[in-house]
């Protein structure tokens, strides 16, 4: 494997050979992912109807970080996503080469104007961002695929400050249009106490994708975390701004996001229980055809509450990433066990679902639980049983029987 990342590395940053000095402190890493899935009752709610299916899939990761002189070092990620299992397409190791993505490919330039910078193809962002992330999906997703953005990015810390600022593009159509899409943003925090850290960020996108209707959408937030009495919280509040004024359209945005969630540990002689509780509400619009769009627009969310709401999706909605017109709350509590030096640990979780504004609001409850092994930092097992009873509103030709889903994930880093 740390052959393919050498080829993959010399393919991605050479046209001739390169001297050894360019690969001082070559560090090559990766990963091998496996999730297989089997859901019962997903596609139309109906138990009646043998609606079973199963598939399997695999994501492998391989990376490598190097420096190049003293002040600039550098990183690349390359994916394999293209393979299901039992899909009967074979390939020759030409093949295997060709279908690894590159992610990420950066310079990182250290220290330059008292900021650190990264330019060039890169994640950003944190999973489960209800406004921005870019990078490898959940574990628990239905296809294990990944994102990215193509730019500059800088991080400036002093002190308790700490101060970042993004411009890129999601999309670049073609070198004589202007159908691009184009990101901007800066977000700042700092670390005033253990009971509050609050936080700033202001992130705009312009989407001309669509041809003479162009969006500018802006989403400004506040959020704050902390401890106090023991409790970890964390708060969060945002709203839209922007416009879509194109020929056919005349729309301002005005959505707002809120969301606030708690845990807390308890130490018992023979292990830790942690318990949370999260309440997520992306606004809806009540009254449509006026000039003000009231739902909650974020920039590329990653919101992905439950393992069937977020993950494999049904017959009556897709996989849920965003929290636009959508209200949630959660309850949950974890476990690990003292025995077996902390590697296994027990989750539980509820999940309460509806649309915040619809005629129909319905969406439904989900129960999950989840047994982790974590053999060591490089082995990492997943068994997970998750049960989504779907609200009348969204039942499919009067059906709405309960869908069942057993989960199965192996994570082997390198």
């Amino acid at each position: 494997m740390k052959k393919l990342v050498g080829i993959i590395t010399v393919l991605a940053l050479f046209t001739s050979v390169a001297s050894a000095e360019l690969l001082k402190n070559f560090k090559a890493n990766g990963s091998i992912e496996v999730l297989s899935i089997t859901a019962d009752n997903a596609v139309f709610f109906n138990k009646d109807t043998n609606d079973k299916y199963s598939e399997t899939e695999a994501r492998v990761v391989v990376g490598a970080t190097f420096d190049l002189n003293d002040d600039v070092d550098a990183k690349i990620t390359a994916i394999k996503t293209d393979q299901q299992y039992g899909s009967g397409t074979t390939q020759d190791a030409n093949d295997i080469l060709s279908a690894f993505e590159f992610y990420e490919a950066y310079i990182n330039l250290k220290g330059v104007l008292g900021m650190d910078h990264r330019i060039g193809k890169q994640f950003y962002g944190t999973p489960g961002d209800m406004v921005i992330y870019y990078g490898p999906s959940a574990w628990y997703a239905r296809y294990l695929g990944a994102s990215n953005m193509e730019g500059w990015t800088a991080n400036y810390k002093k002190d308790k400050l700490t101060v970042g600022a993004i411009t890129g593009k999601a999309l670049e159509s073609t070198n004589n249009t202007m159908n691009d899409i184009d990101l901007y943003g800066v977000t700042a925090s700092y670390d005033l106490y253990e009971y509050l850290n609050p936080g700033f960020y202001y992130y705009q996108k312009d989407d001309r994708s669509t041809f003479l209707s162009p969006i500018r959408l802006s989403v400004m937030g506040v959020k704050a975390n902390g401890k106090v009495a023991g409790f970890n919280y964390a708060a969060e509040y945002a709203m839209n701004g922007g416009s879509d004024h194109g020929l056919t359209t005349d729309m301002n945005y005005r959505g707002t996001l809120m969301h606030l969630n708690a845990d807390y540990g308890l130490e018992v002689g023979f292990g830790k229980f942690v318990f949370m509780g999260k309440y997520v509400m992306g606004s809806g619009d009540k009254t449509t055809g006026n000039k003000d769009d009231k739902q909650f627009r974020p920039i590329n969310p990653n919101y992905r509450p439950g393992l069937i709401l977020g993950g494999t999706g049904t017959g009556a909605f897709t996989t849920i990433t965003s929290p636009s017109n959508l209200t949630t709350m959660t309850y949950g509590a974890n476990f690990t066990p003292n025995k077996w030096d902390g590697k296994l640990n027990l989750d539980a979780k509820m999940v309460m679902a509806k649309y915040t504004e619809a005629t129909l609001d319905g969406l439904g409850n989900e129960i999950d639980f989840v047994t982790t092994w974590n053999h060591s930092d490089d082995v990492t097992l997943k068994l997970a049983l998750a049960r989504f009873s779907p609200d009348k509103d969204i039942a499919i030709l009067a059906k709405k029987d309960a869908v069942n889903l057993v989960n199965f994930y192996a994570n082997v880093k390198f």
